[in-house]
């Protein structure tokens, strides 16, 4: 599993693209993309959304057990926030697909493409297990992640 998580979103989100649309072409555009992809369990003021991926739209799920459990499915819901001319994903955005599929790199060109949001192969980790009790951590992806995301990503 992937998540993206960029450094600086904690605090200032990504700029959507393009520059110096029309504020209701740009809020129309991120609402289509969101629809595609998510589906939008909450919205709130036009600016809070709480999503979850559409299974129909991933090449391959690899959500870790854990996140399966129905007391922890919360882990699969994702807030995405819009913050007029910039987007937040404050926990990260989790791509519940197998960093070794070739599927997956093709998905996340196509996704990437779409996004209202210019994604870099730098704010991309991969989830793995570590420690005697298994546990999950993010870490930096091997150069060969690396290669075939900004394969997809450039």
């Amino acid at each position: 599993m992937f998540i993206y998580r960029p450094s600086k979103d904690m605090c200032w989100g990504h700029a959507l693209r393009p520059k110096n649309s029309d504020w209701r072409l740009v809020k129309k555009n991120l609402e289509d993309f969101l629809t595609k992809y998510f589906q939008i369990l909450e919205r709130k003021d036009d600016s809070k959304y709480m999503i979850r991926w559409k299974d129909s739209v991933l090449p391959n799920i690899a959500w870790p057990a854990e996140f399966l459990e129905p007391d922890q499915q919360k882990r699969q819901e994702i807030l995405f926030l819009f913050l007029g001319e910039r987007i937040g994903l404050p926990l990260g955005l989790y791509f519940p697909i197998s960093p070794q599929e070739p599927s997956s790199y093709e998905f996340i060109g196509r996704f990437s493409a779409c996004a209202p949001f210019k994604m870099s192969p730098k704010h991309f980790s991969v989830v793995v297990r570590i420690g005697k009790k298994g546990a999950l951590a993010d870490r930096k992806p091997d150069a060969d992640i690396i290669t075939r995301l900004q394969t997809v990503l450039d």
